[in-house]
Order: structure tokens, then C-alpha cells, then sequence
């Protein structure tokens, strides 16, 4: 699904370029056949009936007076899938009070992941790396596989 070029440096503009990546790498991975729904509140997956894969929202959020409602919904799809939703949940997320509720409804928090952007215009052209440090294109699968 192409996208336009994000070009907002700001903080917002970074967090958005983030979640976009987050969004683009766990609804579209072209590797595993997944069913993606980006919807105005979430945007979340599952993968094919019989997949291993299991579900995951990557951006929610809710209104407080139907966060119950579409907290039902999704775990509907994933007990359908006899599966468990991974939840990605970042401050920005909402309702404030999320967190709590999935906690109550069985969730448990995994890892604490941290993100970063930055505009890489900034960087000095003629600035060497740290020593150990390599910074190059990896466009084939050997490549990836060996990083």
C-alpha cells in the first residue's frame, strides 16, 4: 500500500513517521498473509485462519464512552482466531485509562520498546561514523538476513 513521503520533522511529525513505520511493518509485512483494517480509532491485524501469527493493534484510539465496546470487538476476533492480540500501546494512545483496562481484561505488559526518528538531513555529509560503526543500504535478502 504506498503511502505519501511523511516530511514533518517536528516531534508530532516524528511520532507519526514512527507509528506509520510500526503500522506499515505489522499490517503489511508481505511475508506472513494477514487481513490489515485501518480504521478511524485502530489499526490493527490477523493473520490468516490457521496462521501461528497472532493478532496485534498497532494504534488505537478509542472515545471513553466506547472504549468497552471496541475492546470487545477485537478480543471477539482474536478468540474467533483462537489467538491472543500483542498490543502496542504508546502514550499518545487513548483512552488515557487504557492501560488499566487491559490489564484488566488479562493483558500483561511484555517489554518497554523505544522508538526513534530523526531527520538524517542534519546529519554532517562529511562527518565519519564511530569507529565500528557502519552505516550502508541493505536492499537484498542476504544482506538483512546477515544484519
Amino acid at each position: 500500500m504506498a503511502r505519501p513521503t511523511l516530511t514533518d520533522l517536528s516531534p508530532d511529525g516524528l511520532r507519526e513517521a514512527i507509528e506509520a513505520d510500526i503500522i506499515a511493518t505489522r499490517l503489511y509485512n508481505q511475508d506472513v498473509p494477514l487481513e490489515a483494517h485501518e480504521e478511524p480509532d485502530a489499526a490493527w491485524s490477523v493473520p490468516a485462519l490457521g496462521s501461528e501469527m497472532r493478532p496485534v493493534v498497532a494504534r488505537c484510539n478509542f472515545e471513553p464512552d466506547g472504549v468497552e465496546r471496541r475492546l470487545d470487538d477485537l478480543l471477539a476476533v482474536a478468540d474467533r482466531r483462537h489467538s491472543a492480540f500483542l498490543w502496542w500501546l504508546a502514550p499518545h494512545h487513548g483512552p488515557p485509562d487504557l492501560g488499566d483496562r487491559l490489564v484488566r481484561r488479562g493483558f500483561a505488559e511484555v517489554d518497554d520498546t523505544a522508538a526513534m526518528a530523526m531527520n538524517l538531513d542534519a546529519l554532517p555529509a562529511e562527518e565519519e561514523p564511530p569507529p565500528g560503526v557502519r552505516i550502508e543500504l541493505l536492499d537484498d535478502a542476504g544482506d538483512i538476513d546477515t544484519y
